[in-house]
C-alpha cells in the first residue's frame, strides 16, 4: 500500500524515540499489505478499531494512537495523527482541527515537483478528496497516479523511515497480538527454536517465514 503524510508523526516521533521501532514496524508492514478491508487489517492488527471515516492502532503497548484513513480500493493510507492514549481519550480535538485545515486546502491542482511541505499537503489534501470518489474519470485517474508519484518522492527523500529487521517485526508482531514465546511453536517447532531465533542466534528459514506470513496475514517481505 502507499503511505502518505509520515509527517503527521514526524513531531510526537521527535519527542519520544521510543517511537521510531513501533511507527517502522508497522510502516513496513503496511506498505508491503494489500488490505481489502478491516477483516484484513485486524487479521494483522486484531484491535485496530474502526472511527469513521478513520482506522485507529494502537502502538507501543497501547500507550499511542496512530490515526489513519485508508481508501482500500486505491491501496493508500493517509496519515492523520499520532496521539497518546490520554489525548485521544480527550476527543481528539486534534482530529477535527486537520479536518477542517484539509477541507480549505481542496482546490485544483497544477502539478509540479514538490518543493515544501505546505505543497506537500496540498497534493494529499487533493490526492485524499479525488481517492474517496467512487467514480474517477480518465483524466482523475492519471492525476492521481502522478501525484502519488510526486508525494512519495518528496516523502522518502523529506522523512525516511528506518528499516525494521525481521526480528523487529517478530516482535511487534507478538506485542500486538499479546503472545509469548510458547505461542509461536507451531511455527518455529520448539520454544527452543523461538528463543533462539529471538535472540539471533538462528537465521529464519524459508519455512519460518512462510509459516510466520500465514499465521500473521503479513506479506513475507517483511521479514526480509
Amino acid at each position: 500500500m502507499h503511505v502518505f503524510s509520515k509527517s503527521a508523526w514526524r513531531e510526537v516521533v521527535q519527542k519520544d524515540h521510543t517511537l521510531e521501532g513501533p511507527i517502522s514496524e508497522w510502516y513496513k508492514i503496511a506498505k508491503a499489505a494489500e488490505w481489502q478491508n478491516l477483516v484484513d487489517v485486524r487479521r494483522v492488527y486484531p484491535h485496530a478499531d474502526y472511527v469513521e471515516p478513520y482506522t485507529v492502532f494502537n502502538l507501543r503497548g497501547n500507550k499511542y494512537r496512530l490515526i489513519v484513513k485508508i481508501e482500500y480500493r486505491r491501496q493508500m493510507i493517509f496519515v492523520k495523527h499520532l496521539l497518546t492514549h490520554e489525548e485521544y481519550d480527550r476527543g481528539g480535538e486534534k482530529m477535527n482541527a486537520l479536518a477542517v485545515a484539509y477541507a480549505e486546502l481542496l482546490s485544483e491542482t497544477r502539478p509540479e515537483v514538490i518543493r515544501a511541505e505546505k505543497q506537500n499537503q496540498e497534493y494529499i489534501a487533493r490526492l485524499e478528496e479525488l481517492t474517496s470518489k467512487q467514480n474517477v474519470t480518465a483524466a482523475e485517474d492519471k492525476l492521481i497516479q502522478l501525484l502519488t508519484v510526486l508525494v512519495e518522492k518528496f516523502e522518502d527523500s523529506h522523512y525516511p523511515v528506518p528499516n525494521a529487521g525481521p526480528l523487529d517485526i517478530i516482535r511487534h508482531l507478538m506485542e500486538v497480538h499479546q503472545l509469548r514465546q510458547k505461542d509461536l511453536v507451531d511455527v518455529f517447532g520448539t520454544e527452543s527454536v523461538v528463543s533462539d531465533v529471538l535472540n539471533g542466534k538462528r537465521e529464519l528459514t524459508k519455512e519460518h517465514i512462510r509459516r510466520l506470513s500465514e499465521r500473521f496475514g503479513v506479506s513475507p517481505a517483511v521479514f526480509f
